[in-house]
């Protein structure tokens, strides 16, 4: 009896391991373009996923709930952790019905190249994370953040640089943390 709950559990595991593989391929077939080597995990949302641009070597962690009608490009070698949530479009406050019309106001999210974003962190629309950057984990981004800047806390806040000098010698170097998309 403990060899057949054994098999049974080991068919489970093995369905379930290729429905999730069959929807990460699916989610980037779906994408407006995907470079190579993204790591997907399961469990995200994409709303409007065409309009999603992503490089190459990239991670994104599970539970992504994004809405991309506005644009969302993330650049070469960027990990964003689980639970990001990106919104690149917002109700019209100022239209002709309260609290808002059923107009939709679209800013693209440009994240770009060896951006870390941590767990829990929330983008607004229009917002562009420049190269280097790290964003805290829980961190709500609401303007645009510097090439290197480390954020944190409510309202995207610099916290401090990082070492430009050593930044520099590990790109010159193509030093990049190995992301594998299996």
């Amino acid at each position: 009896m403990n060899s057949l709950s054994n098999y049974l559990k080991s068919l489970l595991r093995d369905r379930s391991k290729r429905k999730q593989e069959a929807w990460i391929k699916h989610t980037k077939a779906s994408f407006g373009s995907c470079g190579s080597n993204v790591r997907i995990r399961h469990s995200s949302n994409f709303i409007h996923p065409e309009c999603i641009h992503l490089g190459s070597h990239i991670h994104l962690g599970e539970g992504a709930w994004w809405r991309a009608d506005g644009g969302i490009t993330i650049g070469d070698h960027s990990i964003i952790s689980r639970n990001s949530v990106i919104f690149t479009a917002n109700h019209n406050y100022q239209g002709e019905t309260l609290p808002y019309d059923k107009s939709l106001i679209k800013k693209p999210v440009i994240i770009e190249n060896n951006v870390w974003v941590g767990m829990n962190v929330m983008i607004a629309q229009g917002v562009t994370i420049g190269h280097g950057a790290i964003i805290a984990m829980g961190t709500v981004v609401t303007k645009n953040v510097p090439p290197l800047a480390i954020v944190g806390s409510h309202g995207s806040r610099i916290l401090k640089y990082r070492d430009k000098k050593k930044y520099e010698d590990l790109l010159s170097k193509e030093a990049f943390l190995e992301i594998n998309d299996k």
